[in-house]
């Protein structure tokens, strides 16, 4: 099976759970100070946390299509950090190996859930939605 991406040990595959689009936002951090008489100035203070959208689709087809939503719930309620693996994700021996782009540690800062088109007993048959996560950040002082 070929992944698309894994946010810890979630994968995104196409035979799976897939993202339909991926959205990479950047911004940079400037502190404004008063001054009097004049415009406010700024001063640099870094880049800030670089942060991913991926807009998902489910169409279930079993239950556990079904139980995807609850494992990404379960994944941001951990409160950890989670590698980000880009690429391929190789399984040699039942065991998952990274081929792809290791993109560090990342946190999943929201979930956003829309379900339409319900069957007589609720369950939906379209599960469209958006995962936010943004850079853990290094824990050591680069200089």
């Amino acid at each position: 099976m070929s992944v698309m991406m894994a946010l810890g040990e979630f994968q995104f595959s196409v035979s799976t759970t897939q993202y339909q689009s991926l959205k990479t936002s950047m911004a940079w951090r400037w502190a404004k100070y008063d001054r009097h008489g004049r415009k406010p100035g700024k001063q640099f203070q870094g880049a800030d946390s670089t942060t991913k959208t991926l807009s998902i689709a489910i169409y279930p087809q079993s239950a556990r299509d079904l139980d995807v939503v609850g494992n990404l719930r379960a994944l941001g309620d951990t409160g950890k950090p989670l590698r980000l693996i880009a690429g391929a994700l190789k399984r040699l021996n039942g065991q998952a190996s990274a081929a792809g782009l290791d993109l560090g540690l990342w946190v999943m800062e929201k979930l956003d859930i829309d379900e339409s088109a319900f069957l007589d007993n609720g369950i939906a048959l379209e599960i469209k939605g958006s995962i936010t996560i943004s850079e853990y950040g290094d824990d050591e002082v680069t200089g």
